[in-house]
């Protein structure tokens, strides 16, 4: 099985962010990135990724999520906020 994450529902202000693009404002690009970059690096070094490995950032009201895959590795970084977890 080729694990995947499905969205259920998109939730509000839910995007894929990385550390953005430094060294490029010279030529008008904004670095952009993750609005924390401290809680994503924390993340990926909990699961075991990279430290600018994309994440889903979440603001206001999460995503519904399913994980399609045997087992998974999650990690919630930053600040406070409800997590629910479901099993099937």
């Amino acid at each position: 099985m080729t694990a995947s994450l499905r969205v259920i529902a998109p939730g509000l202000m839910t995007t894929v962010q990385d550390l953005g693009r430094p060294g490029w404002q010279h030529l008008g690009v904004p670095v952009s990135g993750a609005l924390d970059h401290v809680s994503l690096r924390a993340a990926n070094l909990i699961v075991g990724n990279a430290p600018g490995t994309a994440a889903l950032e979440i603001a206001y009201q999460g995503p519904a999520l399913a994980v399609d895959a045997d087992s998974v590795r999650i990690a919630v970084a930053g600040g406070a906020a409800p997590v629910e977890v479901l099993a099937h």
